[in-house]
Formats: structure tokens, sequence, C-alpha cells
């Protein structure tokens, strides 16, 4: 299945071992303790650090870097992911989202939060509401929305739309 797997557990540690494990999963990579190890059926996923990615079971085509980066995903796709705790919640489907930085997108937990850019420390992590077509740059930029709906919000600077709870399209 063309996988690579280098750590304990790191793609289950079932690889290549068939038996009862249901091990479909192809042209995957997997670096770290508990890396990948549920992935079942998901293509194209590379997860560099512990736990990155260690939920994911038929989620394909992402890129998790970084200590618990996309520590939650489980059917997620294409989303690039680079941070320690990064992504850490986001296990309904969430696609498309590049997040980058520490805790960077840590409380997105929503079906429909799809097409965000997320880049600094915490920056957009601060809600379960869901978030689409977002551009947060800037430590703790948008981090705090609660289970508000963001839509098409573009917020650069540190704490730039932190106290954001409505609306849509908003700038600062």
């Amino acid at each position: 299945n063309n996988n690579v797997g280098i750590g304990t557990s790191a793609l289950g540690g079932q690889a290549g071992a068939g038996s009862a494990y249901n091990f479909t999963a192809a042209n995957n990579v997997a670096v770290g303790v508990d890396a990948l190890k549920v992935a079942t059926t998901g293509a194209n996923n590379v997860a560099v650090g512990s736990n990155a990615g260690d939920a994911l079971t038929t989620g394909s085509n992402n890129l998790a870097f970084g200590l618990n980066a996309g520590g939650a995903m489980t059917n997620n796709e294409h989303n690039i992911i680079l941070g320690t705790n990064a992504f850490t919640n986001a296990n309904l489907s969430e696609f498309g989202n590049i997040v980058i930085g520490s805790s960077a997108g840590g409380s997105i937990d929503d079906a429909s939060s799809h097409y965000n850019v997320l880049i600094g420390y915490t920056a957009g992590s601060g809600g379960t509401g869901t978030m689409v077509d977002c551009v947060a740059i800037g430590r703790s930029a948008m981090n705090s929305t609660g289970s508000n709906g963001v839509n098409g919000t573009i917020a650069i600077g540190t704490s730039a739309l932190t106290g954001l709870t409505s609306g849509g399209g908003n700038l600062a």
C-alpha cells in the first residue's frame, strides 16, 4: 500500500500486518509515536510528530506537522496543519483549511468549517461555531468567537477581532 510508518504505533503498527485489522490505507507517511495510529482507508496523508493525526481513519490528503497536530481529525480532507496542538478538536469533516501556529484553530469543531487560513499562535482558536472562508493572521487573532458562526471575515494583527460575536464579512 506504499505506506511508511516510523515510531511506536505509527500507522497503528499495522502496515503490512494484515490479520483482523482492516488496513487499506495507501500512500501515507507517519513519523512519530502514534502518528496516524488508526488510519484504515485514508490516503495521501503525511503526519509528523507524536500523536499527529492520531485519530484519522478515512480522511485523505492532509498534512499534519507537530505534537498533537490535527489530533482529533477522523474523516477530514485537504487540510494543512503546522504547529503543536494546532487544529486539535476538528473531528467533523472540516475541509481545506490552512492552520499554522501553536494551538491555532485549536477549538474549531464544526463540520461546516472550511477554507480558512489561520496563521499565528492561537489564531482562530476561539470557538466551536462554523468558520468559513476566514483569514486570521497574528497572535490570538479571531480567537474568541465561541459558538458563533463566522463567514468571510478577515482579522490581521495581534488580538484582531477577538471579541467578534456575530456578522459576516468583517475586516479588522
